[in-house]
C-alpha cells in the first residue's frame, strides 16, 4: 500500500509541475517523476452505429467518445460560394537571402491552417496541422474551439500547402469539411494533455503535394536521454505569418502526454506556431511526437519553453475518432444546426 501511495503523490507532482512549468518551470527533478510514470494503453474504443436515418451523430454519442464536433462547414457554407481566399499581392516577396528557409522535406505532412473570423476574410488567426491520414489533419483543439469566449467564432476554416512563401502561386487553399476536438479540452484549466483536434477534408484532390506524416509508435519509450533535439517548422508570428521558419529545440520536460521544449540560440514557435507538429528522427526518418499546445510568453525569447501534446498519449484517441467521424468518404461528426463556437467542456 505505501508504494502505491508513493506512485500515486509523483503522479500528481508531475501532473502539477508540468502545468506549472509551462509558465514558471519547476526543478528538473520533475523530468524522472515524468519519465518514470507510465500511463496504462486503452484500445479504441468500437464505433458505434449510426442511429436510423440519421446523417450524424449526435453530440450525446460523441461526448462518451470525449468528442465534441467543434466545426462544420456545412452550418455556414452549403456551396463554398461565400468562401474567401488568400490574397497574395499584400507584401511582396523577401529579398534572395534575406531569409533562412528550413527544408520542407524534413517535416512531412505540414499544412498552415487559417480561420477566417469575418466575412471579409480580413480578421484571421493562424495555426499550423499535420497530415495523418487521406483526409484527416492533426491540430491543437484552441486552433478550432473558441475556448473563453476570447474571440470571435470561425466562419470558415481553410488549409494552406506548404511553401517557403505562403503567398507563393504554387500553394493550394483547401477548404475544411469539419473539425472534432477532445471533449475534455478546457485551456482555462491548463489541460495540455486534451489540446487535440482532427480537421477533415472531404475533397483531398488539392493536397497531392502534402504526404502522410509518420506518427510515433503508441508503445514508443522515448524518454529525455534518448532525444537530443527536436525540430520545428510553421508559419508564425517569427515568420510574419507568411514566410517558413524552422530549426530545432531542445527536450526540457519529456512526458508520456506532455512534452516541454526549451529554445536554442533564441529560436522557437511562437504566437500562430500552435497546432504545429513537432519532430523527432527514428531510424533516420522524421516521425511527428508533439502537438504544439502552448508558448510561454511575457518573457525574454531565450526563455520561451513550449507545451506539447505528445502523439503517443492520444494515439487511441485519434484512431477512435477517425474510424467513427469519417464513414465512406463523409464526415459524419458534423450538425449542420450548431455553432462553430463550441464551449469546451468544464
Amino acid at each position: 500500500m505505501r508504494y502505491v501511495l508513493i506512485l500515486l503523490l509523483l503522479i500528481a507532482a508531475a501532473a502539477g509541475g508540468i502545468y506549472a512549468a509551462k509558465f514558471e518551470p519547476t526543478a528538473s527533478m520533475i523530468n524522472d517523476a515524468l519519465e518514470g510514470v507510465i500511463e496504462p494503453a486503452d484500445a479504441p474504443l468500437p464505433v458505434p452505429p449510426l442511429a436510423n436515418g440519421a446523417a450524424s451523430y449526435d453530440a450525446a454519442v460523441l461526448a462518451s467518445l470525449d468528442m465534441q464536433t467543434c466545426f462544420d462547414a456545412e452550418a455556414k457554407f452549403s456551396d463554398n460560394s461565400e468562401r474567401v481566399w488568400l490574397d497574395r499581392a499584400v507584401r511582396a516577396t523577401p529579398e534572395p537571402g534575406t531569409w533562412q528557409f528550413p527544408d520542407l522535406a524534413n517535416y512531412p505532412g505540414l499544412v498552415k491552417l487559417e480561420q477566417i473570423k469575418s466575412s471579409l476574410g480580413n480578421s484571421r488567426e493562424h495555426c499550423g496541422a499535420a497530415r495523418i491520414a487521406e483526409n484527416w489533419f492533426m491540430t491543437a483543439s484552441h486552433c478550432v474551439l473558441d475556448y473563453q469566449a476570447l474571440s470571435a467564432a470561425a466562419t470558415d476554416l481553410m488549409l494552406l500547402t506548404p511553401a517557403e512563401d505562403i503567398f507563393s502561386e504554387a500553394v493550394e487553399t483547401v477548404p475544411v469539411t469539419g473539425a472534432v476536438c477532445h471533449l475534455d479540452f478546457g485551456m482555462d484549466q491548463w489541460r495540455f494533455s486534451n489540446d487535440i483536434a482532427l480537421l477533415y477534408v472531404e475533397d483531398t484532390s488539392g493536397l497531392v503535394s502534402v504526404p502522410i506524416a509518420t506518427l510515433e509508435p503508441e508503445d514508443s519509450d522515448l524518454r529525455r536521454g534518448d532525444i537530443d533535439a527536436f525540430h520545428i517548422a510553421g508559419w508564425g508570428s517569427n515568420g510574419d505569418f507568411r514566410f517558413l521558419q524552422g530549426g530545432v529545440v531542445a527536450p526540457e520536460r519529456v512526458g508520456q502526454s506532455v512534452l516541454v521544449t526549451a529554445r536554442i540560440d533564441a529560436k522557437g514557435p511562437d504566437v500562430g506556431d500552435s497546432g504545429s507538429p513537432l519532430y523527432t528522427f527514428i531510424d533516420g526518418e522524421p516521425v511527428v511526437i508533439g502537438v504544439l499546445s502552448n508558448v510561454r510568453r511575457q518573457v525574454p525569447p531565450e526563455l520561451k519553453s513550449a507545451a506539447y501534446v505528445r502523439v503517443k498519449g492520444v494515439r487511441d484517441w485519434l484512431e477512435t475518432a477517425m474510424a467513427v467521424c469519417g464513414q465512406d468518404g463523409e464526415f459524419v461528426c458534423g450538425d449542420a444546426g450548431a455553432s462553430n463556437g463550441v464551449t469546451a467542456a468544464p
